[in-house]
This record gives structure tokens, sequence and C-alpha cells, in this order.
């Protein structure tokens, strides 16, 4: 009877120190992907230029971003043409930016 609830103990044991083990291997991967998606956003807004202000405000359903971005030339150009819709293809994925100038209302940019 003593010898059955030894082996129930080890085996509990064993039980939790997996638990545990898969608790560690779960909070990697959720960090590597962090980190993953930190990197596709840096090198997507590479492409738009040197970000020196980065502002999210989150709400019910959306994700509004505030920033300060010098843009690079190709993207300046874009931009005086008036191109203030711009679609970024990643991953087979389509993302659709808003641009316009902070000086201007956001009435007049919808515009």
């Amino acid at each position: 009877m003593e010898a059955e609830s030894l082996a129930q103990a080890r085996k509990i044991k064993l039980q939790e120190e997996d638990i545990i083990d898969k608790e560690r291997l779960l909070k990697l991967k959720v960090e590597e992907i962090i980190n993953l998606k930190e990197k596709i956003k840096d090198k997507t807004l590479k492409k738009f230029g040197y970000v020196e202000r980065l502002v999210v405000k989150r709400n019910y359903k959306y994700k509004t971003v505030r920033t300060d971005i010098r843009l690079t030339k190709e993207m300046e150009e874009i931009f005086i043409k008036g191109g203030s819709n711009i679609t970024v293809t990643k991953n087979e994925r389509r993302y659709f930016l808003r641009i316009f100038d902070a000086t201007i209302a956001a009435k007049l940019a919808s515009n």
C-alpha cells in the first residue's frame, strides 16, 4: 500500500515536471513569435523611412497609429503626388495604409 502511494506520488511529480517544461516551451515560443513580429514590422517600416516617434492607440476593433516618419525619397514622391492611400503586400497579405500630413485636419484629408 505504501509502495503504491510512493509510485503514485512519483507519477504525479513527473506529470508536474512535464507540465512545467511545456509551459517553459510555450513561453519561449511566444517570445520567439513576438521577436519575429518586431523584425517583420521593422523591415516593413524601413520601406517607408525612418520612424522618429510611434504611438499606438487601441480601440474596440481598430488600431490607430500615430507616427512621425522621415520618408524615403520614393515614398516622399508618392506622397507629394497625392498618393495618401498606399497598399503594402507582405507574405501574400495586403495592408492598406492611409497617410496624410498632420498639419492638415483629418476632415480635409478625407476629402
